[in-house]
């Protein structure tokens, strides 16, 4: 199994380089490095599932393929050849364990499950709100754009399980056109 994670570390290396260095990434290619980090996020206890997932992933690719585009533009090809080689490196790299962060999250009754969405990426038949009420779960819309959603820990696995699903077949859908 390849290590996203350090995949994505050295994409956002190379993003913030090129951003000291006064070159502007385009608003695209940050979200798409924000999407991928939430799939590795998503499916960290499935790295099965991460890597067709990760295999197939436009926004992976597309991010690698731009900013290695504008590094080789802006900087000169060996700029960009020593990036490359750090990014398929990082894919090489043994996963290493993320330290333990605090589960508490402000605004949670103790014992209930969280998770953070951003509503704009998902969309599923009836809606979100239809689906967390359904399952039983509470939510609270967040400044940032994101929705945190709050409960037991066997409703909001269903939920992530009904989103994962919808988005694997939407990729699969795309693969085939």
């Amino acid at each position: 199994m390849a290590n996203y994670g350090g995949v994505c570390n050295k994409l956002e290396a190379l993003m913030l380089e090129l951003l000291d260095k006064g070159y502007t990434v385009p608003q695209s290619i940050t979200d798409g490095l924000k999407s991928v980090r939430n799939l590795v996020l998503i499916y960290k206890q499935s790295p099965a599932e991460l890597d067709l997932i990760m295999q197939n992933s436009v926004e992976l690719q597309a991010a690698e393929m731009n900013l290695l585009i504008m590094a080789e533009a802006n900087i000169g090809k060996e700029y960009a050849d020593s990036w490359q080689q750090k990014i398929m490196a990082a894919y090489g790299e043994n996963v290493s364990e993320t330290p333990k962060i605090s589960s508490y999250v402000s605004g949670v009754p103790k014992g209930d499950y969280p998770v953070r969405l951003k509503a704009s990426d998902i969309t599923i038949d009836g809606g979100i709100d239809n689906l967390i009420a359904e399952l039983g779960l509470n939510s609270k819309p967040q400044s940032d754009g994101y929705i945190l959603v709050y409960g037991a820990k066997e409703a909001v696995k269903a939920l992530l399980d009904k989103i994962k699903a919808e988005f694997v077949a939407k990729n699969i859908q795309k693969q085939g056109n």
